[in-house]
């Protein structure tokens, strides 16, 4: 028993095992506790209905007081307008077009668009009562793979996408980090020093050599996507949206991790606990900003949160262009301005050592 107590006050006082046992398993409590116990208010999703006539006044009536209802005078191409409303908002959108007798319902979310359907639907059926046999022709097209109603489900092509950007995230942090704990942990920045090579170009040297090394996971992502499930490899490479918005995840991160090998450098964490805080940060921005779980799934508090960081507009804005939406560059400003801003004060306050 006394060999027990003192694995345990051993194990206390290990930075990783505190870490891994008691801070991360918290961590995933307060963020699936979020998602499904509760935590704020549901979102409406938004809806836009173009119509006229009767039909017209019934769903915006029955679909108001359900969903964020916008009605538009205007809509010359769904799929377009569902895209780019979709870029704009950061969350699907769902459009809403009553031809005559026929409604056609465009979505961007699997999740979303089956249950504004049904919303339709059931609108109808009550507003033709008693006629059992509704005399309108409803159909329902969710844009891009993801015509699965399943919570987390995504296609193919927007799973790579997100895969390649969540690369961007976790190489920019922990890739820069582990080179730079490295050169500290082997005196290597003693040498540099001696050598006169600048601690600017030392944290180029590794923020460059993350970002080329980052390329072979994406190689190896891009290749399974095809190879299993046929996704157009060349249309993903070709899509230089999506380029964009991982170099602007990786300069993020790669800043943080630059202000995260001071702490090491300063001797005031060891190198292996600030890796787990890099990893920390990783997996937060991954799971909150709606990369591995839809942000239509989540809470409005949360998604509110999800929607406030750059990483959900680098996201919207790639997502967007694979399906085959133009969105617009001005999406890229804030993103791109906190991105530079981090990357920059993280190569301010780099010091590759510390004096005795």
């Amino acid at each position: 028993m006394s060999s027990a107590v003192l694995f345990l006050k051993a194990s206390l006082r290990n930075r990783s095992f505190l870490f891994w046992m008691v801070l991360f398993p918290a961590l995933l409590m307060l963020i699936f506790g979020a998602l499904y116990g509760g935590g704020g208010e549901e979102q409406k999703a938004p809806v836009f209905l173009y119509a006229r006539g009767e039909l017209g006044d019934v769903l915006r009536e029955a679909l108001n007081g359900t969903f964020d209802l916008r009605v538009v005078e205007e809509v010359r191409d769904p799929t377009a307008f569902v895209l780019n409303a979709t870029a704009r908002l950061r969350t699907p959108a769902t459009l809403v077009v009553v031809n005559g007798t026929v409604v056609a319902v465009y979505s961007a979310s699997g999740i979303w668009g089956p249950v504004v359907r049904g919303a339709v639907e059931g609108a109808l059926y009550y507003a033709f009562y008693p006629n059992l046999n509704l005399p309108v022709n409803i159909t329902l097209k969710v844009l891009g793979d993801g015509g699965s109603s399943t919570p987390l489900a995504m296609g193919p092509a927007i799973v790579a996408t997100v895969l390649v950007l969540v690369e961007a995230m976790g190489a920019g942090i922990t890739g820069t980090l582990g080179i730079l704990s490295s050169v500290v942990s082997t005196g290597l920045n003693k040498r540099a020093a001696i050598s006169k090579i600048g601690r600017l170009r030392l944290a180029l040297a590794a923020v460059a050599a993350t970002l080329l090394s980052s390329f072979v996971g994406i190689f190896a992502i891009l290749s399974v996507a095809e190879a299993v499930h046929r996704v157009d490899v060349f249309m993903l490479v070709a899509t230089w949206q999506l380029w964009a918005s991982y170099m602007l995840n990786f300069l993020f991160f790669a800043g943080l991790a630059l202000l995260l090998t001071n702490v090491v450098v300063m001797r005031k964490a060891e190198a292996n606990t600030m890796m787990l805080v890099a990893v920390l940060l990783y997996l937060t921005f991954a799971f909150l900003t709606g990369y591995f779980i839809p942000i239509e799934v989540m809470p409005r508090d949360l998604a509110n949160f999800a929607l406030s960081t750059p990483t959900s507009y680098t996201a919207a804005f790639a997502r967007s262009a694979v399906l085959g939406g133009m969105p617009p560059l001005d999406m890229l400003y804030y993103p791109a301005t906190a991105s530079l801003a981090v990357f920059l004060l993280g190569l301010y306050f780099f010091k590759p050592y510390s004096k005795p």
